[in-house]
């Protein structure tokens, strides 16, 4: 077996960009994006932007 790791990075679409440059730049070997998430929370409803 081999060791898996999982991190899950919540943004807004503005900083998509920026996020995915970081995670290139670390050297992290794949990742997925889900767009347009809308849910609620204790702060209200979030919107997808």
């Amino acid at each position: 077996m081999e060791t898996v790791n999982n991190l899950e990075i919540i943004s807004n679409f503005i900083e998509l960009q920026q996020v995915l440059e970081i995670l290139e730049k670390v050297g992290l070997s794949g990742y997925t994006i889900i767009k347009d998430v809308t849910g609620k929370s204790d702060r209200g409803k979030v919107i997808d932007d």
